[in-house]
């Protein structure tokens, strides 16, 4: 535990002389990163009740997970860039790049700081004051139940087990991905799960249940997904066309697309990874890449093409159109960019 120690001491060291702590998470933040932003919210309201926290988010609110406890003290602001100065101390998570954070990354300077950054991205971080960045870990909601709540029984409730819960399902398929080297995820959930007395299924039902916008959604990716295999590592793939936007938010678009990831990941024999490419904006197209075992390693794919990255096995990108361009164009082509190429240190090794 000596580096539980030595985090928990430099954590410390900072919290213990703020005055207001500014909390935030990534760009489109998925169910970890308002899982682990709301956790940490509290966790530095109960252990430093003399600070002044808030939690911002910049972009659309997520309401999906409006249920979470903490969800309505977050401040959805179009960027957190206009509002940081206003701080003495920021701390970051599920994320370590700046850019990831804010669409105005040049407006913040983080040597006017002192900042905290908890992570599980293997990538090149920022310039923190401090950083706990364990990618090894599937979920960065794993990393602050690990380090702030797993020795202080007097936080956990079900209503933070069940924020911890909900990002560790988020970040994991609903445990679906867990395998032999985060396999030690599931004896932390069996922790909270003793803690709180809470259930598996009750957290699956209440967030990752599928409202009827989810369906029709999702039964259009099922009718645009195409298999693709005349490639040494067979792929599917699917899109939603810009016509979407018109009838659905983003949020809705994105809820119902990982849904769709889950369903499909790993489910048709012979087809280890996919991704799916769905609409942002009418000039922005979001990817979301899913592997299995000895598949294609989808972040170094996303690092080198596509303008993104993430996990070995879950990771995004994103595309801009091009004048005139379809979504259906765009994927056509992205499927003959990726059947040109044939570098094998894309692909994941298991022991």
């Amino acid at each position: 535990m000596a580096n539980h120690n030595y985090y928990m001491e430099q954590l410390n060291t900072i919290l213990s002389s703020a005055k207001k702590v500014f909390i935030t998470s990534h760009l489109k933040p998925d169910t970890d990163a308002v899982s682990c932003l709301l956790a940490m919210h509290y966790y530095v309201s109960q252990v430093y009740p003399n600070v002044q926290a808030a939690a911002y988010l910049s972009g659309e609110m997520t309401d999906s997970l409006n249920e979470l406890y903490g969800f309505s003290q977050i401040k959805w602001v179009a960027d957190i860039s206009g509002y940081v100065n206003e701080y003495d101390t920021l701390i970051f998570v599920d994320a370590s790049q700046l850019h990831r954070f804010t669409i105005n990354p040049d407006k913040i300077d983080l040597t006017k700081f002192k900042s905290i950054c908890f992570d599980h991205h293997n990538n090149e971080p920022s310039k923190f004051t401090y950083i706990v960045n364990e990618f090894n870990e599937p979920s960065c909601s794993q990393v602050l139940y690990k380090h702030l709540f797993k020795e202080r029984s007097d936080l956990l409730n079900p209503a933070i087990g069940e924020v911890l819960l909900t990002g560790i399902m988020g970040d994991t398929g609903s445990l679906r991905y867990i395998g032999s080297k985060t396999s030690n995820t599931l004896l932390l959930v069996k922790e909270l799960l003793d803690a709180t007395g809470l259930q598996i299924k009750t957290i699956q039902e209440k967030y990752f249940g599928y409202p009827v916008s989810d369906w029709e959604i999702i039964t259009a990716l099922i009718t645009n997904t195409r298999l693709v295999s005349d490639y040494q590592h067979p792929f599917l793939y699917s899109y939603l066309p810009l016509e979407f936007l018109d009838k659905y938010s983003t949020n809705t678009i994105k809820q119902a697309k990982n849904k769709f990831l889950f369903l499909v990941s790993g489910t048709i024999k012979g087809y280890k990874w996919g991704f799916v490419a769905t609409p942002d904006t009418l000039k922005n197209v979001n990817l979301s890449f899913r592997s299995g075992p000895d598949s294609v390693n989808v972040r170094l794919l996303a690092e080198q093409y596509f303008n993104g990255g993430g996990h070995d096995q879950t990771s995004g990108g994103e595309v801009v159109l091009s004048d005139n361009q379809t979504v259906e164009d765009l994927v056509y082509k992205m499927e003959s960019q990726i059947k040109s190429l044939s570098d094998l240190p894309l692909i994941v090794k298991t022991p």
